[in-house]
Order: structure tokens, then C-alpha cells, then sequence
């Protein structure tokens, strides 16, 4: 019986100042089973803090004048 719903998927967002946490948010849902995608919206991480995400999640661009990211 096919029950309609989408896949789960986390989502979180951050910048280059919240990269730490970013990370370690994404490492304690491996590291409790979960196998849902991942995604985090870009705030202003710097290439290379985007680039280590990209191997983890996928990593979207907000637009730099958004005015309330957390509703995108």
C-alpha cells in the first residue's frame, strides 16, 4: 500500500560563522542511523567550508538580498 507521503529530508541553513555547528548537526544524524538526504542552505560559507559540505549534502545558494532566509 503506497501511503503518498514524500521522502524525509533534513534541512538546515548557516554561514561561515555557524560552520562548525553545521557540521556537527550533519555528523550526529550519520551517526545516529539516519540515512535521510541532507540539505543546507548557504548563508555565506566560505568556498571552502561549501566545498567540504558538497561531500556530505547538497549545499544551495540563497540569494544574497533574501531579507528572512528562514523562510526560503
Amino acid at each position: 500500500m503506497e501511503s503518498g507521503l514524500e521522502p524525509v529530508r533534513a534541512f538546515t541553513m548557516g554561514d561561515a560563522r555557524y560552520f562548525l555547528g553545521v557540521v556537527a548537526l550533519l555528523n550526529s544524524l550519520r551517526l545516529t542511523g539516519n540515512t535521510m538526504p541532507l540539505s543546507v542552505l548557504d548563508l555565506g560559507f566560505t568556498a571552502e567550508q561549501r566545498r567540504r559540505l558538497e561531500s556530505a549534502c547538497d549545499v544551495v545558494g540563497a540569494d544574497e538580498d533574501a531579507q528572512a532566509p528562514h523562510l526560503l
